[in-house]
């Protein structure tokens, strides 16, 4: 397979590997995102909504969520007016990506990410917070991953404008390669940052099973003492930081499984507060039978 293996054990784990954690933006789904129809604030016009979206993004480099946004900017000249004084791209512990703005006339923020962060950015009523939510859930229900989009008003105060809903399919090959992994004995768990719904959705076409946790609920401060369980029975973790992945896999790991993980995600532990020393240590779990399907 063209890999140079530093530690020969390694290989004799990967064998006995009977647990997969994986990915689900870019590894499970194809991350070709395009954009649905927008829900905007009240008195927020559509087009206020897309546009604030789009100057919250790369567009000199965009990823695939930025690309999705742009795209849906019809108007060439739409950017003429704004001049991009500073940039923050998406970070995977603030969730959100922001940059700031100059007109002829002012200056403003706008930022563009996880729902929850930009509601909480924008301190609504009680009420807005519930249809928010409410919106939210809706979309998630449908396989939509949804972004919150706000802006500064004149008096620097965030101001939420609306959501975006944004589709990623899965890949092609996805349901046939999770079908014949499960066959060599390996069980699949997916972890990922998104709507615990969203997950479910596609998790559900993906036969991976629907019982999807909330990984604050059984790796947060609050989570019970006997988590294990919980954690150990999940087809998968939703609402997921980079900080969480470690502490799944060091949880299955301790239950006497063999676990890989696959994705980008597996590059957030470098951004937690675990040593990589701790992460080689855990990479080492103690020895086990292979599973009764070799590969």
């Amino acid at each position: 397979m063209k890999a140079i293996v530093s530690r020969l054990v390694s290989i004799e784990e990967m064998a006995g590997m009977d647990m997969l954690c994986t990915d689900k933006t870019g590894t499970l789904t194809k991350n070709e995102l395009t954009l649905g129809a927008p829900s905007p604030a009240a008195n927020v016009a559509p087009e206020a909504l897309l546009l604030a979206a789009a100057l919250a993004s790369r567009r000199d480099a965009p990823d695939a969520i930025d690309a999705a946004i742009l795209a849906g900017v019809t108007d060439e000249n739409a950017f003429a007016p704004y001049k991009l004084l500073s940039f923050k791209p998406f970070d995977p512990v603030a969730k959100r990506a922001e940059a700031e703005i100059e007109t002829a006339d002012s200056k403003f923020r706008v930022a563009k990410g996880a729902p929850q962060v930009i509601i909480d950015l924008c301190n609504p009523t009680d009420e807005e917070r519930r249809a928010i939510a409410t919106q939210v859930d809706a979309d998630a229900a449908k396989g939509f991953r949804t972004l919150g989009v706000a802006r500064t008003d004149a008096d620097g105060n965030w101001r939420f404008l609306g959501l975006l809903a944004l589709f990623d399919p899965p890949r092609d090959d996805s349901k046939s390669t999770i079908a014949a992994t499960k066959a060599m004995g390996v069980e699949i768990k997916m972890v990922t940052g998104d709507h615990e719904a969203i997950a479910r959705q596609i998790a559900g076409q993906l036969a991976l099973g629907t019982n999807i946790v909330v990984a604050e609920n059984v790796i947060g401060k609050d989570a019970p003492a006997d988590r294990l369980p919980a954690i150990v029975a999940a087809d998968g973790f939703a609402r997921v930081f980079p900080e969480h992945k470690f502490a799944i896999v060091k949880a299955l790991q301790d239950a006497g499984h063999i676990v890989g993980t696959t994705g980008d995600g597996v590059n957030h532990a470098r951004r937690s507060n675990t040593p990589m020393s701790a992460l080689r240590s855990a990479a080492r779990p103690t020895p086990r039978a292979p599973p009764p399907t070799s590969y």
